[in-house]
């Protein structure tokens, strides 16, 4: 069965709001949920669980054609609100407070996803070589090639984290040349596909950061230009969504070849996801502004981690395999994450009032 998983993805895209608030959903501007994100997670960690699903026979075998699009929905969302928070806090400071941003991407990443490795490691510690404990507790998994089944999805984590490191340093640096940045940093993702492909690293690309950030900074310019291109509200820009999943999944994208498929089909599902999430926050879909789906929303990140090991343990998976997951996932958040984001929140007033 393990086997099976090979072709592994998926990933979170979770942010705080600069005040240390609930994830996700928390509009800089407000203090009010951005419409619609939580919605969109719940929808994308469900397409994630569904191809997992189809991979171990246990769901349609439809969905394996939807491989990483859960995971480019996620980075777009992760690259549109770490934009928005960092520029409005900026706006509001003059500056991008970096040790404030890492502080709170400490707090809300490493808890849960150190609790989830220690249970492996407890589990199935024979599994686990020396190089596959460092590259989890570094978040380089995605250049590890060899790791154990049960970490294999924590590449588009470890593609986040890195993230998390290299564009709130952008922003403080050259913040007036973001636009630019970013466009030139979309354009040269072809290039080093290419270049991968020219030195035979195939296995790498798609997890390894430079050919995997495109969607991330797709969601990046989203988040910068959406308030000037307004025509993107406008009713029909709907069918973004359904375009991007027909080109996910049309028959003929498993006939040309892989590179073709990444240097067009993969920009051109990204640049739609990008437009239809900006759609969506914009103009506030019901279905995914209801309780059920801002609750699997706040879960994903927990769902993320905690799915994996009850497709593929033969000690851990059953016919109640969906229940154990949503129940792990849900003891997760609620034991560990938001405790953490609790005292975070705590030692952010403590150490509000030292300064004063």
């Amino acid at each position: 069965m393990a086997s099976q998983l090979t072709g592994l993805t998926t990933a979170p895209a979770y942010a705080k709001d600069a005040n240390g608030g609930k994830t996700s959903g928390v509009s800089p501007q407000s203090g009010s949920r951005i419409p619609s994100l939580d919605g969109l997670r719940a929808v994308s960690i469900l397409i994630v669980l569904l191809y997992h699903f189809s991979l171990v026979g246990r769901a349609a075998s439809f969905f394996k054609n939807f491989s990483t699009f859960g995971v480019q929905v996620f980075f777009v969302i992760s690259g549109y609100l770490i934009t928005t928070l960092l520029a409005t806090e900026r706006e509001r400071l003059g500056r991008v407070d970096l040790w404030a941003f890492y502080r709170r991407r400490i707090f809300r990443i490493i808890p849960a996803a150190y609790c989830y490795f220690g249970f492996l490691f407890v589990l199935f510690w024979t599994e686990f070589r020396t190089v596959d404990i460092a590259s989890l507790l570094t978040f380089t998994s995605n250049y590890n090639l060899g790791r154990p089944i049960n970490v294999a999805h924590i590449w588009s984590l470890s593609v986040e984290e890195q993230f998390y490191i290299l564009w709130p340093i952008t922003l403080s640096l050259v913040f007036h040349h973001r636009v630019r940045i970013l466009l030139w940093a979309i354009c040269l993702s072809p290039l080093f596909i290419l270049g991968f492909h020219a030195l035979h690293w195939n296995a790498y690309i798609g997890s390894a950061f430079p050919t995997s950030y495109d969607s991330l900074a797709l969601g990046c310019i989203a988040a910068v230009l959406a308030p000037k291109l307004e025509f993107l509200r406008a009713r029909w820009f709907f069918l973004s969504g359904p375009l991007a999943i027909l080109l996910q999944w049309i028959p003929w994208t498993s006939r040309v070849s892989g590179l073709v498929h990444v240097l067009l089909l993969w920009p051109m599902t990204h640049l739609c996801i990008a437009i239809f999430v900006v759609h969506a926050i914009h103009r506030r879909y019901r279905l995914l502004n209801t309780k059920l789906f801002v609750w699997v929303g706040t879960l994903s990140y927990s769902l993320y981690l905690w799915h994996i090991p009850f497709l593929v343990e033969p000690r851990l998976t059953s016919r109640f395999s969906l229940i154990w997951i949503f129940a792990c996932a849900a003891a997760s958040y609620y034991l560990v994450e938001r405790p953490f984001l609790r005292l975070r929140k705590r030692m952010r007033r403590v150490g509000a009032l030292n300064f004063a």
